[in-house]
């Protein structure tokens, strides 16, 4: 089987969407039965589950594709926490005939964090990890394959902030302090002259 999972979006959209393409390339021309993918996503990527398309395309160009009913087909396992990270276990009933084509998408939300709790390196994106996709044939032979990392970009608070109101604050605590003493300095001077 040949898989690849990819965000669809841009860097800066608050969404997105996973995509996850399966193409059944079994040399032994086997079909495929069942289907077992995992996704993680770490804590400021909420998958949005009801939004989960599933579409079938036959082995041919000319083949329409359609759209599967997700609740027939799709098993589906969320844990999920508002706090934590995302475990998403999707199992799929459906046959994969040689050379068919799975495309199954769900949108996920991009949050937006507190400055803190943002790595150093956050220009660089999040990192999902790879996850291991099963897959079983109608000779009851099973296999597994693994899915490919995905480097995430996520909207990010602008991170120059702290700084210009450091800046800012610095300069009239510096003012003042100078000044202060530049009065104080004066009438020190002044007084001794006079004497």
């Amino acid at each position: 089987m040949q898989y690849e999972r990819y965000v669809s979006d841009l860097y800066y959209q608050k969404e997105g969407l996973m995509i996850h393409n399966m193409q059944n390339l079994d040399p032994h021309e086997r079909e495929i039965t069942s289907i077992n993918l995992q996704d993680y996503l770490p804590r400021n990527l909420r998958p949005m589950m009801h939004s989960i398309k599933l579409y079938h395309k036959g082995m041919h160009e000319s083949d329409p594709v359609k759209e599967l009913d997700v609740s027939s087909v799709i098993n589906m396992k969320v844990d999920y926490n508002e706090d934590s990270d995302s475990m998403i276990n999707l199992k799929l009933t459906v046959v994969l005939k040689p050379y068919e084509k799975l495309l199954l998408t769900y949108r996920i939300n991009k949050m937006l964090r507190n400055f803190e709790e943002y790595p150093n390196d956050v220009m660089r994106g999040f990192n999902v990890p790879h996850m291991p996709v099963y897959y079983s044939f109608n000779t009851g032979d099973k296999d597994k394959i693994f899915s490919a990392n995905i480097l995430i970009q996520t909207p990010e608070p602008d991170f120059s902030m702290p700084f210009n109101v450091n800046a800012v604050t610095c300069v009239l605590f510096g003012s003042l302090f100078i000044n202060t003493l530049t009065e104080l300095y004066k009438n020190y001077r002044e007084e001794k002259i006079e004497k």
